[in-house]
């Protein structure tokens, strides 16, 4: 009897479909991030998309309305202002404990880490970070970036409450 339950069992039930590899969500992130640490400015541009919003929403002056913090728009906007100030400010970029979670329909990559960074001035720069992305096509077309704004200031040698 068992057998003939067993072999009902196979013949009644539908066949799984073969697994796919799916692609990994998180690539164009991963990628962005990994530019970065390389300083690699063309990289990076191949990743932003050309309607790109890149943010700070916690900034050293407190505030928290709309329009209070840094804000790049466009992928121009975002080389320049973002990526080139990064670069000439932060001698060495470094990402530690960077853990991924991109959302069930995979258009947003949520990643937490923490920066190892050398400032240009020499002063180290360790802050924790919460990063959104907003991908489209495989680019990155939002970018939030929130971290201790706090931190950051004391590394910079910058006073508070100050935009």
């Amino acid at each position: 009897m068992t057998r003939r339950l067993l072999l009902f069992l196979l013949l009644a039930l539908p066949l799984a479909a073969p697994a796919t590899a799916r692609p990994d969500p998180a690539a164009p992130v991963r990628a962005f991030l990994a530019a970065m640490t390389a300083k690699d400015r063309s990289a990076v541009a191949a990743l932003i998309d050309d309607a790109a919003v890149f943010q700070y929403p916690f900034d050293r002056s407190g505030k928290t309305e709309a329009g209070s913090w840094r804000r790049f728009t466009g992928r121009d906007a975002v080389l320049t202002g973002y990526v080139d100030g990064a670069f000439a400010k932060i001698a060495r970029i470094g990402w530690t404990e960077a853990d991924f979670t991109p959302s069930a329909d995979g258009r947003t990559v949520f990643v937490e880490a923490r920066g190892d960074m050398l400032l240009a001035t020499g002063a180290v720069y360790r802050n924790r970070y919460v990063l959104r992305f907003d991908l489209h096509r495989g680019r990155i077309r939002g970018m939030k970036e929130y971290m201790n704004p706090v931190t950051a200031a004391l590394a910079a040698g910058l006073p508070l409450g100050k935009p």
